[in-house]
């Protein structure tokens, strides 16, 4: 059984691809594409309480979507972390104090490792990722409520989601990345 914690770097978890990432010393080095496609494909957003099996890598491909094309490595990557935190609901993230900086440190071995421009996440993927993240709860869980307290007026009615199975997300993941880093 792998050792899933090194008494310097912390706990970690064995990734996929057979690295171990610790999640307090995340090393840019470690983190790999395949490895974050494969997991979002299987994540299912809301915890697994929308009406259908709809992945973050299909959201992620959709917040890619919704920014400027310099800023749509960040919006496909924006939830990488999760490959290795898995999707925590944002009601219970706001229990679990470490998460977000947990969350942090790996968003950044992301950047680096994927030479992205800014080193922190771009205001306009945070507010695709805010304005998808209520247009799918308004789909997929509740028409008449939504907990994030958004203004409903905003919300997409006739967005167009695919509900892709975990293959099919992690090719539309990886197709999106080579479509973006192709350049």
């Amino acid at each position: 059984m792998p050792k899933i914690s090194d008494s310097w770097r912390g706990p970690g978890v064995m990734t996929q691809s057979g690295v171990m990432l610790y999640l307090f010393d995340p090393n840019p080095a470690d983190i790999d594409i395949h490895d974050i496609a494969g997991a979002l494909s299987k994540i299912c957003r809301f915890g697994g309480r929308s009406k259908e099996f709809y992945s973050v890598a299909e959201h992620c491909v959709h917040v890619s979507k919704h920014v400027s094309r310099r800023a749509a490595l960040w919006g496909l990557l924006h939830d990488s972390a999760e490959a290795y935190l898995i999707d925590v609901p944002k009601p219970l993230q706001l229990m679990f104090s470490g998460y977000e900086k947990l969350e942090v440190k790996i968003l950044y071995a992301v950047a680096k490792r994927f030479n992205l421009e800014q080193m922190t996440m771009p205001s306009q993927v945070r507010s695709a990722d805010d304005y998808l993240g209520v247009t799918e709860y308004w789909h997929m869980i509740n028409k008449s409520y939504c907990d994030t307290g958004a203004d409903l007026s905003n919300i997409d009615q006739h967005f167009k989601f695919y509900y892709w199975p975990p293959q099919v997300a992690y090719k539309c993941f990886m197709d999106r990345f080579k479509e973006l880093t192709s350049e």
